[in-house]
């Protein structure tokens, strides 16, 4: 069982290693878009860190190409419901991407509104909308970024 410190530890990882994004999946019955919580980096141990505290997630391994060389590089990510019980837990602790995790949560909150055959209001569809554009938003120009003059 994660503690509050494993939280605020990954809080801090998806602050300074991570992304939170919505992304679309192309499906046979349509396309749907979802939201991912993703922490990467060179060194597997924390990636490793984030399988075994949380106890879920889906570990990758990729190629990564910097300064001319080319070394593995890492990432753990969670979706959907999952993403948002990470985003719920970590909220507290976060420091830079607390305004991208509060819009996926509003996103998120969508999903409730649904009704049984999984139709979306107009309203629920706006704010999915609004939420994907506003994450963009924030990660393109970060509160608190120093512009370059």
């Amino acid at each position: 069982m994660p503690t509050e410190i494993d939280y605020a530890r990954l809080a801090m990882a998806i602050d300074g290693e991570g992304a939170i994004y919505i992304k679309p999946v192309y499906a046979k019955s349509g396309m749907y878009s979802q939201l991912c919580v993703s922490v990467s980096n060179c060194d597997p141990r924390l990636i490793m860190w984030c399988k075994d505290t949380f106890g879920f997630g889906a570990v990758h391994r990729n190629k990564h190409r910097s300064r001319g060389q080319q070394h593995d590089a890492y990432s753990w990510r969670v979706y959907s419901a999952t993403a948002e019980l990470i985003l719920t837990q970590c909220l507290p602790y976060f420091i830079i991407k607390r305004e991208q995790a509060e819009v996926a949560l509003a996103y998120r909150k969508t999903f409730s509104r649904s009704n049984s055959n999984g139709n979306l209001s107009g309203a629920a569809k706006t704010e999915r909308e609004w939420a994907t554009q506003e994450l963009r938003r924030l990660q393109a120009n970060p509160p608190g970024a120093v512009q370059a003059q």
